[in-house]
C-alpha cells in the first residue's frame, strides 16, 4: 500500500467481499480503469471467481482490464507437478478450493462482457492474465 499512497489515480487498498453483488461494490459502474486481484481464486470458493468477474465487468469503464495473477489449469492439466500437489492441499483444506481451469475462468470473463488479451506465464507456475472490458 505504501508505494501506491498520494497516488491520485489510485483508490487507496479495500477489503472487499468479492462475492457480494456487483452493486455492492464500492464503486460507481463504469468508473474504474483496471481491477487488480493477485492469488486469490484458488484459495476461496468458485462464487468468489464468479463475484471478481461479475463485480469487475460492472465497475470498469469501456477498454478498462481485469489483472488476474495465480495459477491455473490449462486444458485440465496441472502445469507442474508441485501444483498437482498444492491444488491437492487446498482442496483439503477445503473442497470448494482448488487450482482452477483457465478456460473455464475465462469463459466466466466472457459472460461478463470481459476478452482475453494476454496470458503470459510467470514465475512459480504462475500467470498473469489480462481481461478487456469490450462493452
Amino acid at each position: 500500500q505504501e508505494w501506491t499512497c498520494n497516488l491520485p489515480n489510485v483508490h487507496d487498498w479495500i477489503k472487499l467481499d468479492a462475492s457480494s453483488p456487483p452493486e455492492e461494490w464500492p464503486f460507481e459502474p463504469n468508473n474504474i480503469d483496471c481491477v487488480y486481484n493477485c492469488n486469490t481464486i484458488h484459495i476461496a470458493p468458485l462464487i468468489v471467481c464468479k463475484g471478481i468477474m461479475a463485480g469487475a465487468a460492472n465497475c470498469l469503464r469501456d477498454s478498462g482490464r481485469l489483472f488476474l495473477y495465480g495459477p491455473y489449469k490449462i486444458n485440465g492439466s496441472h502445469t507442474a507437478p508441485s501444483n498437482q500437489e498444492f491444488d491437492l492441499r487446498l482442496k483439503e483444506m477445503d473442497p470448494s478450493f482448488g487450482i482452477r481451469d483457465f478456460e473455464m475462468v475465462d469463459a466466466l470473463a466472457q459472460q461478463h462482457g470481459l476478452r482475453l488479451v494476454g496470458r503470459e506465464k510467470m514465475p512459480a507456475n504462475n500467470f498473469f492474465c489480462i481481461w478487456e472490458k469490450t462493452d
